[in-house]
């Protein structure tokens, strides 16, 4: 038996070069929701404030995310690093402010 040949076709085609598909992103969006076939994410648009200040005492916390091209730390690398500071209330988590983020 032969093993299976596997080309690379490459797509050149915008979303515009298709008449049918010339709504904007959100009409799209729509479309494909409506199908009730896919769930779209949105992007989330960024807060800095989440509770109106009061006077209880906050702590300030930072969340990290690392992301690396594998678990091994003799061979792999770091190739993206981020940092959240927030503010937030020990007794209940909750987020009042964020004061910083960092790539």
């Amino acid at each position: 038996m032969e093993p299976q040949r596997h080309s690379v076709i490459e797509n050149h085609f915008q979303v515009s070069d298709i008449p049918e598909m010339g709504g904007t992103l959100e009409q799209m969006a729509r479309s494909l929701i409506e199908s009730g076939d896919y769930r779209i994410a949105r992007r989330l648009e960024p807060r800095t404030e989440y509770h109106p200040a009061d006077e209880s005492p906050k702590l300030i916390a930072a969340v990290v995310d690392v992301e690396t091209t594998g678990t091994n730390p003799d061979r792999d690398k770091i190739i993206e690093f981020g940092i959240c500071l927030f503010e937030y209330l020990r007794h209940n988590g909750r987020i009042y402010k964020i004061l910083g983020s960092w790539e």
